[in-house]
């Protein structure tokens, strides 16, 4: 069954609209060309959303208008705003088209001082083992930012060819999901701690010809902090980039710093990197464990960076083995390679070979205690 969505009778909720309006077996749902308005949207099983061309969706600028629900934040769980778009718990969901979502940050933007008071809340709820349903940040006098579109504990997702053009707090997170595919999407964010993709304990993820500009990691991976005891966590895993195109943001991609449930089987491949903060990164948060294994890097051309690859295991318990960086080429870098440790840690074990970069400074190897 095929609905096309009504521009003229529904109002913010047009889109949404039609996908409740589709049978119990799932159908498909047509937003035409034109410029659309809309709340949040709640994605189900076994629909596709076709956005033709043309589509442009503008969401809702009022936060109060995102209800609470279960999602994570700093690689903790806890109850917040709802993403403009989320599915949680579905199977088979295809969301594609040549169109735009569009979301203005500055609507959403959030006190720093309040936001750091907040995420400190956060890290002592979970530290203390208070249930995932009683830590509760949406409200007046708590607001932490969501992503636009998310999709939590889903199997075969399908996402091809749109754009997100802002986003709160990330244009699109991954939380618990399995077999996912990206195609063709580009991911724009301005933020400075706004990130393209967050994948999140997931497991079969595949990345491929995507472009990312953002104001913060255009790809940050990771696996849930080990501070939160009662929500647990599980292995991001079996993960590929391919082909993709990674600039303005703060790391093109960033494996940590929440990496509890462990991190492998990651191979990022044939991917240009340029005018980012720093290229390739592996890093971990002070008193953090986990595990990166497993993990290639390959065929990768780092241009107009500060540092190509930056190594940063110091003050924590992060574990990294078998991980091999190789075929990288690159201009006009300041740094190749930054490798921060602590000398009476374990010693991450990283293979690097044919590293052909133009860099002002090759190597700098900083011990930090």
């Amino acid at each position: 069954m095929e609905i096309r969505c009504n521009n003229q009778t529904s109002g913010w909720n047009a889109i949404q609209a039609a996908i409740d309006a589709l049978p119990m077996d799932g159908g498909t749902v047509v937003v035409p060309a034109g410029s659309w308005r809309s709340g949040p949207i709640r994605l189900r099983s076994n629909m596709e959303l076709r956005l033709e061309d043309g589509c442009d969706i503008y969401f809702n600028e009022d936060p109060s208008f995102y209800p609470e629900v279960a999602t994570r934040f700093d690689g903790i769980d806890c109850i917040a705003a709802s993403p403009m778009i989320l599915a949680d718990g579905c199977t088979d969901v295809f969301l594609h088209g040549h169109g735009t979502f569009h979301v203005k940050e500055e609507a959403f933007s959030v006190d720093e001082e309040r936001l750091a008071g907040d995420i400190a809340s956060l890290r002592d709820m979970a530290m203390s083992g208070i249930p995932v349903s009683e830590r509760v940040f949406k409200g007046p006098d708590h607001f932490l930012p969501q992503v636009l579109l998310q999709f939590s504990n889903c199997r075969n997702v399908r996402l091809k060819e749109f754009t997100i053009d802002g986003a709160p707090h990330g244009a699109l997170r991954l939380l618990r999901c399995e077999n996912t595919t990206l195609q063709g999407l580009t991911l724009r964010t301005r933020g400075k701690c706004s990130p393209g993709l967050i994948a999140d304990s997931s497991k079969r993820v595949i990345i491929e010809g995507c472009h990312f500009s953002t104001g913060s990691d255009c790809v940050a991976v990771s696996a849930g902090a080990v501070t939160d005891f009662a929500a647990g966590t599980r292995p991001l895993e079996d993960v590929e980039v391919r082909r993709c195109y990674f600039t303005a943001g703060r790391n093109a991609f960033h494996m940590g710093p929440e990496s509890a449930g462990g991190i492998r089987s990651i191979l990022v491949r044939d991917c240009l990197i340029y005018s980012t903060d720093c290229g390739i990164r592996i890093s971990s948060r002070k008193g953090r464990r986990g595990q990166i294994c497993q993990v290639l890097f390959d065929g990768i051309q780092i241009n107009e960076v500060r540092e190509a690859i930056h190594i940063g295991c110091d003050r924590s318990c992060l574990s990294v083995r078998d991980v091999s960086i190789e075929n990288i080429t690159g201009t006009d870098v300041k740094t190749a390679v930054c490798c921060q440790q602590d000398p009476e840690k374990e010693q991450p074990v990283i293979e690097l070979s044919n590293i052909h970069v133009e860099a002002v400074n090759g190597a700098e190897l900083q011990a930090i205690g």
